[in-house]
């Protein structure tokens, strides 16, 4: 072998050491990119798993606040319908009361009356007892007049 040939083996040896050198170098670069793509992916997957968690709460806040609507809205119905209620008793109520008074007042009214009849009559009774009174009176002197005049 020559030195010619030599040197080509040689170089072609450097070369192909250059080569292996490339692709070990490319191969650990790759490892690494790898090796942070797998921690990335590993984070992400961390991160959606408690994002998934919190849209679960979300979506169970959601719910309460759902049936926490739906019972609220169910009261504020009742509560109207009472109110409503309560406003027909009270209209009722009124209405009654304005009868009752409209009764009272006639009932004062025909009291009034009955005591001026009352007092007519009480007035008509005392009229007639001093009448009697006064006829008592002159039966009286007439009756001693009549004795007075028999005794004599």
């Amino acid at each position: 072998m020559s030195e010619v040939d030599n040197n080509n083996i040689m170089l072609y040896a450097q070369r192909q050491e250059q080569i292996l050198h490339e692709f070990i170098r490319r191969g650990i670069d790759a490892d690494v990119k790898a090796s942070s793509l797998f921690s990335s992916f590993e984070e992400m997957k961390k991160k959606y798993e408690e994002s998934q968690k919190e849209v679960q709460k979300q979506n169970e806040l959601m719910e309460q606040a759902s049936t926490s609507i739906k019972d609220l809205t169910l009261k504020n119905k009742n509560l109207e319908q009472h109110i409503e209620n309560l406003q027909k008793n009270s209209t009722e109520a009124n209405r009654k009361n304005n009868e009752y008074m409209n009764e009272l007042e006639m009932l004062r009214t025909n009291n009034n009356g009955l005591k001026k009849e009352v007092e007519r009559l009480n007035s008509d009774l005392n009229s007639i007892i001093q009448e009697n009174k006064n006829k008592k009176d002159i039966n009286k002197k007439k009756i001693v007049n009549t004795v007075e005049e028999n005794d004599f």
